[in-house]
């Protein structure tokens, strides 16, 4: 006869948190923490970033896109910072296509870079 080490829940149900010896100290579950929304917005301009510089201008307008989503955090000066980078680089390879629509894009870009920068003038 052979005994099952792990017999997973019915569906729909909970599995029952495991019972610790007699006198043993209680366990503690922690959940693990995952990315925050800074860390999410990041990855995803990042990578549209890498994909502009090899090629793919049309992902210019995505990482816009989702650069407008990401509201920084007024209160953390490391994510007001990290904030203006990506959209001084997505700017700056805005007017590397040369063509007055990403001119304009650059300059919108320069714009939101500056107010996120203003945001940081005025904590300090």
């Amino acid at each position: 006869m052979t005994k099952k080490a792990f017999e997973p829940a019915p569906a729909g149900k909970a599995a029952a948190p495991a019972k610790a010896a007699k006198g043993a100290p209680p366990v503690e579950v922690k959940e693990v923490a995952g990315p925050s929304k800074t860390d999410i917005m990041t990855a995803e301009v990042l990578s549209y970033l890498e994909l502009i510089q090899n090629g793919q201008k049309e992902m210019i307008q995505k990482a816009l896109d989702t650069m407008n989503l990401w509201i920084p955090n007024e209160q953390e000066e490391i994510e007001l910072e990290l904030n203006v980078e990506l959209w001084c680089r997505l700017g700056r390879l805005a007017l590397a296509q040369n063509t007055n629509a990403q001119f304009k894009i650059a300059l919108y870009c320069a714009d939101a870079a500056l107010k996120n920068a203003d945001s940081k003038a005025k904590q300090k």
